[in-house]
Parts: C-alpha cells; structure tokens; sequence
C-alpha cells in the first residue's frame, strides 16, 4: 500500500469512527455512573524473576519426518518457587504437536523468582516465542502452483473461487515457515476484500512476525512487512486496541528502508492521537465473542477496566501483568483497579464457546 492522500485519508477514517463511538459510549458511560461498582485496590513492588534451566522444546518427529515447521506463542507465569505454571498457547502456526511440544518443555524451565521485599511472589505476564524450524526457506512445487493459482483469483477478485482454494491447501501436509507465511498473508488479502476486520487481523499476525521480536527473520519482504504493519495499525486502532496499535507502530523503528521511516511519519500523528485519548476521559470499549479456544485476550491501554453486557457464561477472568496476577470470577459491573507498580497487563477471560461480553476501560 502506497502512502499517497487517499491512503491517508483512509487511516484518518479512524479517527471519524472513534468520534462516533463517543455518540455511542454515552449508554455505557450512563450505565456506569447509575451502577454499585465494587472496587479492589492493590499496591505493591517487584523485582523480575531471572532464568535458571531453560531447555528448548523437543522437535516433534511426526513433524520433522515431514518437513513441517512452526512456532508457538505463550503465556505463562512464574510460580514462587521458580517453575512455571499454567502456561497457555495465545497464537501458533503449523501443526499442532508443536503447541503440545512447547506447552511440555516449558513446565520443565526453572527460574530464580521474583521478589517482594525479599520475599518470592508470582510473576505473571511473561510471554515467549517458540521457532520450529529447520532451515528450510524454500518453497516446495507444490506449493508454488498453489500460490499462484491463488495469486490470480485474488487480482481477479474471484472470491468464492479463492475461498475454496484457501481452505483445501493439501501442500500444508509438509509446509515450511516460508510457506505458511505467504497462505497467511494470502488470507489476509481475502479477508480484506471480504470485508472481515477480525479474520484479516488473525492472519496478519500470523503472516508478520513483527520487527521488534529478536528472532524476526524477515520472511517476508521488507515492502510488505511495512504494508502490513500498516494494515494492522488501522485494524488495532479501529477496534480500540490501543495497546497492540502502538507496539505496532513502534515495531516500524526496526527496519530501514524509506517506506518504513515514511510510514511511520504518516502514522505519527495518528499515534500520538491514541495516547491523548488513553489519557482522556473516554471510554475504551472493545466487544468480545468466545472462539471454540474457549479464551479471549486483551492488552490494556489503562489500568482500570469493567466488564458489561455478558451473554452466555463467562467462567474466569485472569489479569497477567508484567510484576502480579490474579484470578477472579467474573461479575458484571465488577471494576477492576490495577496498581500501576504491577506494569503493563493483558486480560485472559475463559467460557463457554460463542458467549460474548463488552470490557469497557476506565480511566480512574
């Protein structure tokens, strides 16, 4: 995508919608003031937890006889004697032995914990990336053909046609990280002509490993690692995800090129237009629907937040911060306070598969 006048124009689309949300938030902000909302506060100081034993997960031999690859994000916590407990997969690409295979290797590492004044406690949001790889960054025949016949439906918008070949992928029997990246980005670019924001941001995340993470190897290239970061800054900033939206603009610092500086430059003021609104009044509203995975995730922008609107049931909500975690049940209309000496937090919520709910942040 070419930063020309439309193109930034399309992006200030942003900014008209969060304008109108306003319009819309006032039911909710109504609702707040007219609701008893129990508040808990808690204050503390931490030193991090510091690796001891960290063995790198074993490769799985069905995958490796195969020539699969992948990688596996997680989200884990640091007990107070040093091991690692209630470890949870938050993303993953390729098969899935390898989510088994890091989940396994992780409850074995050791830390030296974090402390409180001398005493262990839990450190909550650590999160990692395990690369499944071997080193294969060719693209098989097979899967070459595919793309191509696939590359022509999209430039001819021929969807339906497109959709059919997305979803019988018979290549992905043996495919390596080079290919799992390009049939991601080609069902970014479907999603996008479809029209489906969620779906598209699903496979953008799986298609760019974005330049911050220290094993970013630029599968991609750089023009369309920029473009994506792009995209995904409009759609993280349209659905309010404000956190994620300035990590990704960030994450343009890591490469080089002009398109990267001049990108970033047009987002600026954009960036800077998010954090006045995290430090205003307004409402931050993100309307949440439960996949079959049974666990939603949210990386606050603030650190106070409710939960509203709940339909279907909503089993336990997990707040992982850099420095504590706590597990509550979920009530609506409960607030939750965060101290800020906890750092940066995300919120798990677990249930039933399609219930849905509206976390709505609270600047206190």
């Amino acid at each position: 995508m070419k930063l020309n006048a439309r193109n930034i124009l399309k992006l200030s689309s942003i900014w008209l919608a969060v304008a109108t949300s306003i319009q819309l938030q006032a039911r909710t902000e109504s609702n707040i003031a007219d609701t008893d909302i129990k508040t808990a506060r808690l204050v503390e100081s931490i030193v991090n937890a510091t690796p001891i034993k960290r063995k790198e997960p074993a490769y799985p031999s069905s995958a490796a006889k195969k020539g699969k690859e992948g990688w596996v994000q997680v989200s884990f916590v640091i007990d107070t004697d040093g091991s690692v407990i209630e470890p949870i997969v938050i993303d993953s690409v390729g098969d899935v032995a390898f989510e088994r295979a890091a989940l396994k290797a992780i409850k074995k590492w050791k830390y030296s914990p974090a402390q409180k004044n001398g005493e262990a406690i839990q450190q909550c949001d650590s999160q990692l990336q395990f690369d499944f790889s071997l080193n294969n960054n060719s693209v098989s025949k097979r899967f070459r053909e595919f793309y191509d016949s696939a590359l022509a439906l999209l430039k001819n918008k021929e969807l339906n046609k497109l959709e059919i070949v997305l979803s019988e992928a018979k290549w992905a029997e043996t495919a390596n990280l080079t290919e799992l990246t390009w049939f991601h980005y080609l069902n970014a670019e479907y999603y996008l002509l479809r029209g489906d924001k969620n779906s598209e941001l699903k496979h953008l995340y799986k298609a760019t490993h974005k330049p911050k993470y220290a094993n970013y190897n630029g599968r991609l290239p750089e023009v369309t690692t920029v473009r994506n970061l792009h995209r995904m800054f409009i759609l993280e900033s349209e659905q309010q995800r404000y956190n994620d939206a300035l990590y990704t603009f960030n994450s343009l610092d890591y490469l080089t090129s002009d398109q990267a500086k001049n990108t970033k430059q047009a987002l600026a003021p954009f960036a800077e237009n998010i954090e006045q609104y995290i430090a205003s009044d307004k409402l931050i509203v993100r309307n949440a629907n439960l996949s079959e995975s049974g666990t939603w995730r949210h990386r606050l922008s603030r650190n106070s937040f409710v939960i509203q609107n709940i339909n279907g049931t909503l089993d336990k909500l997990d707040v992982r911060c850099d420095n504590k975690r706590n597990t509550f049940t979920v009530e609506e209309n409960n607030q939750w306070v965060i101290p800020k000496s906890w750092g940066k937090c995300q919120v798990l919520v677990d249930g039933s598969n399609g219930a849905s709910f509206k976390l709505v942040e609270l600047n206190s």
